[in-house]
């Protein structure tokens, strides 16, 4: 993008499985979750991702109040630094389980299934953050008082990129000023228009 974000939270190594029993795991995605699984487990499931990434906003969380509070209009978007053959990873035996992909390794996953569940609980969280607190949470307020529409005018979709190994795995969310953006697409429209006449 030609405008530089106002705001950039990484974050390294995320969960891909939540422990579900004493011996079972749950691989997350939103295919899996929504699809027969007891609300209960599915918010079990969120509260730890929102815990995991309110961690990281919550040691930015002074910085990032000022920056998104003086940006009324926001634009949001998301990487996933994955290997081709993430579909694959699976937890056996409470360990992970994967192996470097062969050259000739196909894609099987969908991206839109993780996006959506990975997407919502860092925006949650953005809004209320979900600190461990052993077996219990404690909910604070995050840098964002509200995701609704007025303020975030394009939450965060992912855009996959692809690393070679599995502990390089991340995810990154870009913030935007939303008008900044739409200038620059006026801009960038109009010379563009110009130029085919």
């Amino acid at each position: 993008m030609i405008i530089d974000p106002i705001l950039t939270f990484e974050f390294p190594l995320f969960p891909t499985h939540v422990k579900f029993s004493e011996d079972k795991f749950v691989k997350i995605n939103a295919q899996q979750l929504y699809s027969g699984t007891h609300f209960t487990v599915r918010n079990k499931i969120a509260n730890k991702i929102k815990g995991y990434y309110s961690g990281k906003i919550l040691s930015r969380l002074k910085e990032s109040q000022q920056i998104l509070q003086a940006t009324p209009r926001l634009w949001i978007d998301g990487e996933i630094h994955v290997p081709r053959n993430y579909g694959d990873v699976k937890m056996i035996k409470q360990v992970i389980n994967w192996k470097k992909p062969s050259e000739d390794y196909q894609i099987n996953w969908d991206l839109d299934n993780i996006n959506y569940f990975y997407s919502k609980t860092f925006m949650d969280a953005m809004v209320k953050m979900v600190i461990p607190m052993g077996k219990e949470f404690l909910l604070k307020s995050g840098p964002l008082k509200d995701d609704n529409a007025s303020i975030v005018k394009k939450c965060a979709s992912l855009e996959y990129i692809e690393v070679d190994d599995f502990m390089q795995r991340k995810f990154v969310f870009h913030f935007y000023d939303y008008d900044k953006i739409k200038v620059a697409e006026k801009l960038a429209y109009d010379y563009l228009k110009a130029l085919s006449l």
